[in-house]
This record gives C-alpha cells, sequence and structure tokens, in this order.
C-alpha cells in the first residue's frame, strides 16, 4: 500500500489500506494514511539514501529488524549498535535497542533508549517515543515519572492518546476522579462524536464511575461503548454484571451475559457472572453449575 501510494496509484493504496483497516495493530496510522490520499495530499514515504554511511546504516538496521523478529536479541543488539554508528539518529534503530532492553528485563535501559529520541531529529516518533518509556516507567511504579513526562508533552503535542493514558495511569491508580477528568478532556477534544478509533474511552471512563459508584455515569458510558462494540465480550459482561449486582435490568443483563459467555465460554470472570445473575434471579439449580 505505501508503494502504491508512493508512486501515485492512490486508488490500490486506498483499497489495500482500508482492507488493512480492520485487522491492523496500528489502525489509527493506516487511517491518517487513508485521510490524507482522500485528501490528495502526495505520499513521499521513501526517502533517497543521501550517503554511503546512511545506506548502509540502512541495512545493518534491516538486519537487526530481522534478527528481532527472530528473536535472536543478542545479534540484533549488535546490528543496531552498529546502524546508530553511522547514524547515530536513526529513531528505527533506538526502538530496536528499546525493544529489545524491555524484553530482556533491562527496564533502565529501555526508559534511556526512548528518551534519547529527540524531537529535533524525528518530530513524528519522539511523542511515541516518550508515551512508551513512560508504559515502562509506570510498569516499574515509577507512576509520577511517568506523569511527569506525560503532562507536559500533552500540553506541547496535543496528542489525544498521551492524555487518555494519563486517565489510564490514574485509574490504575485508583485515583479515579482524576482518571475522569483527563478522559472528559480527551472527550472534549474529539468534539461531539467520538470516532470509532476511541470508543474505549467510553469504556474506561464507564469503569472508572462504576469504581466511584456513580452508576448513572457509568450505566451511560457503558452502554454508549456498546453502540460502537456490540459484540465485545468483556464489555458484554461488565454491563450484565454490574445490573445483576444492583438488582435490575435482570433480563438484559442475563442476555448480555449469555451472549459474552458463548464469545468466551472459557472465561472464569464470565462464567461467574452468568451464574451470579441466575443466582440473583432466583434460578438457583441453574446457577449452581456455572458458579462451581
Amino acid at each position: 500500500a505505501d508503494i502504491y501510494a508512493h508512486i501515485g496509484d492512490n486508488e490500490q493504496a486506498l483499497k489495500l489500506y482500508e482492507n488493512i483497516l480492520g485487522i491492523s495493530a496500528e489502525s489509527s496510522k493506516v487511517a491518517k494514511k487513508i485521510e490524507q490520499l482522500k485528501d490528495g495530499k502526495n505520499q513521499q514515504i521513501f526517502e533517497t539514501v543521501k550517503s554511503a554511511e546512511e545506506g548502509i546504516a540502512k541495512a545493518l538496521y534491516d538486519m537487526a529488524l530481522l534478527l528481532t523478529r527472530e528473536h535472536n536479541d543478542e545479534s540484533a543488539r549488535v546490528f543496531a549498535q552498529m546502524a546508530l554508528y553511522l547514524a547515530p539518529n536513526m529513531t528505527e534503530a533506538k526502538f530496536i535497542l528499546a525493544n529489545l532492553a524491555g524484553r530482556n528485563g533491562q527496564e533502565n535501559e529501555a526508559i534511556d533508549a526512548f528518551l534519547s529520541i529527540t524531537n529535533e531529529a524525528d518530530p513524528e516518533r519522539y511523542v511515541e517515543a516518550q508515551r512508551m518509556a513512560a508504559e515502562i516507567l509506570e510498569d516499574e511504579k515509577r507512576t509520577d515519572e511517568a506523569i511527569k513526562i506525560l503532562i507536559p508533552l500533552y500540553k506541547t503535542y496535543k496528542d489525544l492518546d498521551t492524555l487518555i493514558q494519563i486517565g489510564d495511569i490514574y485509574r490504575r491508580q485508583e485515583d479515579f476522579r482524576q482518571a475522569i477528568k483527563y478522559y472528559d478532556m480527551a472527550e472534549k477534544e474529539l468534539g461531539p462524536e467520538v470516532p470509532d478509533d476511541y470508543w474505549h474511552l467510553y469504556y474506561v471512563r464507564g469503569m472508572a464511575y462504576e469504581q466511584m459508584k456513580d452508576w448513572p455515569h457509568a450505566e451511560h458510558d457503558l452502554k454508549k461503548a456498546l453502540t460502537y462494540r456490540p459484540e465485545h465480550p468483556f464489555l458484554l459482561n461488565d454491563l450484565g454484571y454490574a445490573w445483576a449486582d444492583q438488582g435490575t435490568n435482570l433480563d438484559k443483563a442475563l442476555e448480555l451475559i449469555e451472549k459474552a459467555a458463548n464469545l468466551q465460554p472459557t472465561d472464569g470472570y464470565i462464567t461467574d457472572s452468568l451464574g451470579w445473575v441466575l443466582y440473583r434471579m432466583g434460578r438457583y439449580e441453574e446457577a449452581v453449575p456455572h458458579l462451581e
């Protein structure tokens, strides 16, 4: 798709990008490419190599990438370091080194590698690198440091994913009021109609409201999320369980949880919810096998 876009065959590029959109882990990046193509913007995806050093560095990087995918981490690290020796600002090589360090339990090295990526060298991936460093810091229980990176990052770049990440950190720290504050800011930035890519904003905010015992707001957000993802088993389960817990909408709760159980028949939490809603309905004999 990138090659077609680069040579100006936008029709073929769009066809491929739209096929990718539903299955790619990087759907937001693909959506951005689609938007640019539809706006008639040229896609200069490939750059000319300007020197022998740059060309060799790219070749070394490609070797590092292949070795990384093969989990040949030590050799991948050597090739990535050689690429950086020839091209000190090569962002892709720094990402490889950071990811290799992270998956080998060298968290501080991974953080340093991500933070070594500067805005001047690569403004497009700088925000991503900062967010990934913050993610590792949170995993290391260094949440204050993570927030210290993310808040100025949002203020400077107005990146919505950064804003939601801040909310997620506060939610996982059980500071639900602060989490909702940042989720609300994200919703305001997105406008009256939240795009499909950000449907999960309603889900996580609904869960935060639920933890605060603010059920009217929680119910609103979970039901809204369900309009985007009516087949999402954990969303179906969460809303159904909450209704069952309160003893309301039990018939509807059972319908949602049964649907979730059909989608995820081996998930213990959903099976437990199925037993619970049947218990709340007084159907004890049916509830017992699920709970057992």
